[in-house]
């Protein structure tokens, strides 16, 4: 009889232990993937012309013909950077350009840029907010400028460099320089092709979102500290966990993480330097608030 009980009675038990272990499991399991995929997505930075700071584009054919700048008066780009590959992309890229004039006093007319499709592909190095990236780019013209054996648009490929820097209280901005060389009929000695050097010193400015903030922006402050390793993986650990609530559109949740990041990097001040603390405190307290004042926003 009594084993009949034992019996009876790990038969009830064994299941509903199952169970819990198997909710142990899932939860785990969840909490995993959460971790691995909080920082793993692609991020889209779509920015227009910065207002503050002006762009422009140069031709410049050096000693005896001098060189021409036109002004940038809209940009439209798309820019994509994954922090975890170290892989960037112009996904678009548009703007226009004031006119132009070429060695003879020919005038370009009114100018548009835009990227090829498929053609942009480069680094990225999210410690520094540094980029690099190979394109090739669609000048098209409204001028008549067949004396020099040019029908729009002309495809000029390039080499760009340049920054991202993201902040919570200032915004984001792209800035970057493309440039090349390339080569023209010489309408005044057919046999001696003009050279050519081509600059865009570009500037565009975005709100960023607040996945962006974080990973671009607070993440990378974090790893430039050169703190201790403890204290470094407890911080880094704070923004995860925030990543992943902003990444179900739990702002409240990621907010109160945030707010905890905030509470540690109190804590270790020192020896983080208060210049730091109070960088990465005002970064941190400043989304809190914002995200804390948005309508919460379900499971994406």
């Amino acid at each position: 009889m009594g084993n009949s009980q034992n019996r009876s009675l790990r038969a009830v038990r064994t299941p509903a232990a199952m169970n819990r272990v198997r909710c142990v499991a899932i939860v785990a399991a969840l909490a995993l993937l959460g971790a691995g995929t909080a920082m793993a997505e692609t991020i889209t930075l779509t920015a227009a012309a910065d207002p503050n700071v002006p762009s422009s584009f140069t031709l410049d054919f050096g000693i005896g013909f001098g060189r021409s700048t036109g002004h940038i008066s809209l940009t439209d780009i798309e820019m994509e950077v994954d922090a975890d590959t170290g892989a960037a992309q112009f996904v678009r890229y548009y703007q226009e350009v004031d006119p132009l004039f070429l060695p003879d006093g020919s005038s370009t007319g009114n100018l548009t840029i835009e990227i090829v499709d498929g053609s942009s592909t480069g680094t990225f190095n999210d410690l520094t907010g540094t980029f690099d990236t190979d394109d090739v780019y669609a000048i098209h013209f409204e001028g008549d400028l067949s004396a020099f054996g040019l029908q729009s648009p002309v495809m000029l490929p390039s080499s760009s460099a340049g920054f991202v820097s993201v902040s919570q209280a200032t915004g984001g901005t792209i800035t970057m320089d493309w440039a090349g060389f390339g080569q023209l009929a010489n309408p005044f000695d057919p046999n001696d092709p003009l050279t050519f050097e081509y600059t865009c010193s570009s500037n565009a400015a975005f709100v960023p979102e607040a996945q962006t903030v974080v990973r671009l922006g607070i993440v990378p402050a974090v790893y430039n500290l050169q703190t201790s390793y403890a204290t470094e993986r407890r911080l880094i650990r704070d923004l995860h966990s925030a990543l992943r609530y902003l990444n179900l559109g739990w702002d409240a949740f990621a907010a109160g993480w945030l707010r905890n990041f905030a509470n540690d990097v109190d804590a270790f001040s020192p020896p983080i330097s208060a210049t730091d603390a109070e960088m990465l405190t005002g970064e941190a307290r400043g989304l809190a608030d914002e995200l804390w004042t948005m309508p919460r926003a379900t499971t994406k």
